[in-house]
């Protein structure tokens, strides 16, 4: 099988036709090296690029809209297993802001 290249990495497609051992050719640029998982995962290191993403979260679980400098003390107030989390994974993890939204659901209101 073979597709025209979409630039955008391996599709899931790709990945289940790999699975199950058919040949899938995704085009002529493979864009899941070493590199690009270096860059992910310091984008995902990147508190500040991240605090939308956590914005986003505590505003869903919270109804609060908090600043950046907000965001920030929260990130620092978190137990200690969801920093772990956060420094391993980085927080632009979805299970990472999923732990961070449960606990907040589980705090006690303001």
């Amino acid at each position: 099988m073979i597709v025209a290249p979409s630039e955008t990495g391996k599709s899931v497609l790709g990945t289940l036709l790999e699975l199950n051992g058919i040949s899938f050719i995704s085009g002529p640029v493979h864009t899941d090296g070493p590199e690009d998982f270096a860059r992910a995962a310091e984008a995902a290191h990147n508190i500040e690029e991240c605090l939308p993403l956590l914005h986003d979260a505590v505003l869903e679980a919270t109804g609060e809209s908090l600043s950046d400098i907000q965001l920030r003390d929260l990130i620092g107030k978190l137990p200690t297993d969801i920093g772990e989390q956060i420094n391993e994974w980085g927080l632009a993890d979805t299970e990472v802001r999923e732990q961070i939204y449960a606990h907040l659901l589980k705090a006690p209101s303001k």
